[in-house]
């Protein structure tokens, strides 16, 4: 499999959007022993049902994975955690 990154911005939400970076942090068997300052992320965002909400600025990525186009977006701080407990692929 292969990713080919064409844009990433930081755009404000026009409407809802699903947080992809949710869906990966969950997704995969990351345990993290979370800070404070991260729970109340992680709370921030159950609240907001895991949703980019709209006036919230996003990271979005768009490019191809395999060949096919796909965009991903996710609320800046929880694409952070992924990040720092590496839980994309």
């Amino acid at each position: 499999m292969s990713w080919d990154c064409a844009t990433d911005s930081q755009p404000k939400a026009r409407k809802d959007y699903r947080c992809n970076a949710c869906v990966a942090l969950f997704s995969t068997s990351c345990m993290a022993d979370y800070s404070g300052t991260e729970l109340e992320i992680l709370k921030a965002a159950e609240k907001d049902d895991w949703m980019i909400k709209k006036g919230n600025v996003y990271r979005k990525t768009q490019g191809f994975w395999d060949g096919e186009p796909v965009t991903f977006r996710a609320r800046p701080e929880i694409d952070e955690l992924c990040r720092k407990y590496d839980a994309y692929e």
